[in-house]
């Protein structure tokens, strides 16, 4: 019989769940990242052994990063966190979708690390942001002509 698992964070992306999963299997703690149909946010759960639940949260020990006033922001930071293979959370209007909220949401979006990842997490949120042609060359592969 497999063990019971929950969730201990989920993800609009796969990305980012992904991310989580890779530093959770460095903590050889087993999980997996599943996805849902569901409506919302949290479309990508990674899920750990409910009997260890307790102590995953406890190890993660999140902290919060920075935040952001609106979720896309949120989202984007989340995904150049990933790609730097570091395991983030999103607060704010994500858990509150996640339990169910319905209406307006005014408050920040918080994006929170493992407190192990901080100073890393920070590096990558002091770098500046892409330029325009840094953008459009990672889009298409190689500069537009000019017309």
């Amino acid at each position: 019989m497999s063990p019971t698992l929950s969730e201990v964070a989920t993800y609009p992306a796969e990305e980012p769940a992904n991310a989580l999963a890779r530093y959770l299997a460095r903590l050889s703690v087993p999980c997996t990242v599943d996805f849902s149909e569901s409506p919302g946010l949290g479309r990508y759960q990674v899920r750990v052994p409910s009997d260890q639940i307790e102590e995953v949260i406890r190890t993660l020990s999140w902290t919060k990063l920075t935040a952001y006033d609106d979720p896309m922001s949120s989202q984007v930071f989340a995904g150049r966190l990933a790609v730097e293979d570091i395991p983030c959370l999103l607060g704010g209007m994500y858990a509150l979708n996640h339990y169910g909220f319905a209406g307006r949401y005014s408050s920040s979006y918080d994006v929170s690390v493992p407190k192990e990842c901080l100073s890393r997490a920070q590096k990558v949120l002091n770098e500046p942001p892409f330029t325009d042609e840094e953008l459009t060359k990672l889009a298409l592969g190689s500069r537009p002509e000019d017309s």
